[in-house]
């Protein structure tokens, strides 16, 4: 019987050899079937990688609970492993998507709390398997911020949701762009390029970012929004009052929009204290210069509770459900 270490040695050589061989079929191809075989070979190495590092990690984490100058090696784990090699299946598909082009967008309807009438449209990104279904959206991006792609999935939804403002003039459109985007040197070229040669988008265009992470680096996070809006974009601020600390730095933060979390307004109906929390960050909100958005309205009676309060967007099932853009869209929004 293979020992444990062996075992590991032969897994290792296994994907290295698998790489090498789709390395060899790749030279020979072209077009589509180049770019695929390649995308394979990535999502082996980063598998590889990947897997070098959770067993250091692991190691590492059973040594800290030890006397200090004590040795652990790494122990396998079933359950473990199990999830590991869905993360390795989960990473193929990814980049499998984005080099066949099945990145797609749905957009949700951000309506007036009073006029229910479409004000804009959140874009939210779905990611489409080979087989036609599409990946749970969560899984996609917690793998991919772990992996060191969702960089990649952020460029794409940002040149199809300019695609789509180019395409009709009178669309508004918000898009999320994670941590890992707000520094990135080439986001901010691909956004510029874009946006140079069309007048008139940057202001149909809203830029949003977690709660979280802003306030994970308040200074990175106002110079992020700064020049966002030196482009002429606007910017909101997403799932606010997740934080414990949400209005002692929002007066520092230029936003346009605050997103008022969705796990208070989805039981204000009939939780008192969500509903309260509600007011307050809509209140804030309105005297400090914000416009707010409730997000997951999922009933009238939340529109109606919404409306009496004051908040100026809404957002949800209760409104409308994410569906793609089309003529159907496109008059919605009043574009031809």
């Amino acid at each position: 019987m293979r020992t444990t270490r062996e075992k590991l040695v032969d897994d290792f050589a296994e994907m290295l050899t698998e790489a090498e061989d789709l390395m060899k079929r790749a030279a020979s191809e072209t077009g589509e079937r180049a770019k695929d075989l390649r995308s394979q070979v990535e999502a082996k190495l980063l598998a590889a990688k990947s897997r070098l590092q959770e067993m250091q990690g692991e190691a590492l984490d059973s040594a800290k609970v030890k006397r200090g100058g004590s040795f652990q090696g790494y122990t396998p784990n079933l359950a473990r492993d199990a999830q590991r090699h869905e993360n390795i299946r989960a990473t193929q598909e990814i980049i499998g998507a984005l080099n066949a082009r099945r990145i797609s967008l749905v957009y949700e309807p951000v309506v007036g709390a009073k006029s229910r009438q479409p004000e804009f449209y959140e874009c939210l990104m779905r990611v489409g398997r080979q087989d036609g279904s599409l990946m749970a959206v969560n899984e996609v991006i917690g793998l991919a911020e772990r992996l060191g792609l969702v960089g990649l999935l952020d460029h794409r939804v940002l040149e199809l949701a300019l695609q789509e403002l180019i395409a009709a003039p009178t669309f508004r459109a918000s898009l999320n762009v994670s941590a890992a985007s707000t520094g990135d040197a080439e986001w901010w070229s691909a956004l510029a390029a874009m946006l140079g040669p069309h007048s008139g988008i940057a202001e149909r265009l809203t830029v949003e970012i977690t709660e979280t992470a802003a306030i994970a680096n308040l200074d990175k996070a106002a110079h992020f929004i700064r020049e966002l809006k030196s482009l002429g974009c606007l910017f909101s601020l997403d799932d606010f009052g997740a934080g414990m600390s949400s209005f002692a730095y929002l007066k520092h933060l230029p936003v346009d929009f605050l997103k008022i979390d969705g796990g208070f307004v989805k039981d204000m109906a009939e939780d008192p204290i969500d509903r309260a929390m509600v007011e307050a960050i809509n209140s804030v909100g309105h005297v400090l210069g914000k416009q707010t958005i409730a997000e997951f309205v999922d009933s009238d009676r939340v529109m109606v509770m919404l409306r009496e309060i004051g908040v100026d967007f809404a957002q949800g099932f209760g409104v409308a459900k994410p569906r793609p853009f089309g003529p159907r869209l496109r008059v919605a929004s009043g574009s031809a």
